[in-house]
């Protein structure tokens, strides 16, 4: 699969840098984040930690899952570290957590990145434009006539 992912990722511009056999990082304490940085900041500020995310597990490969790469990342995307610290330790978004992993296990997710449409559409990684496509227009075919046009 890594070959795949690394020549979709290189067609579309996007510099990987992370190889296979990479140790994978513990993401949760990186998913929380996400999960702070949407309650407390605006979009502009949440997207650009996103990007410091992406950059620093795909072209940096860094350790997510590192409190000391975690938190300079906030910060230099304008996050309040001290405050998420606090929230991250009392377990705060434990259970927001395994919610959202129960319903990515519910619909067949099992990686990422996984996007889901309508809520019950899952896609896993990285994936052609037009499998997304197709999907969209099977949602709007179910939309315009109920889902049994769609099949």
């Amino acid at each position: 699969m890594w070959p795949r992912i690394a020549a979709l990722a290189k067609f579309e511009g996007i510099t990987m840098r992370r190889d296979e056999g990479t140790v994978i990082p513990y993401t949760r304490p990186a998913q929380a984040a996400t999960i702070f940085a949407a309650e407390t900041v605006d979009e502009a500020t949440l997207d650009a930690f996103h990007v410091r995310l992406y950059r620093a597990y795909w072209e940096d490969a860094e350790n997510l899952g590192d409190h000391e790469v975690l938190k300079r990342l906030m910060i230099d995307a304008g996050l309040n570290w001290d405050e998420f610290a606090l929230r991250l330790e009392s377990g705060l978004y434990d259970s927001q957590l395994q919610l959202q992993h129960d319903e990515a296990m519910m619909i067949g997710l099992s990686g990422v990145p996984s996007f889901v449409i309508e809520g019950k559409y899952g896609l896993v990684g990285a994936q052609p434009i037009e499998t997304f496509i197709d999907v969209i227009e099977k949602v709007m075919a179910e939309r315009r006539n109920g889902p049994e046009a769609a099949e």
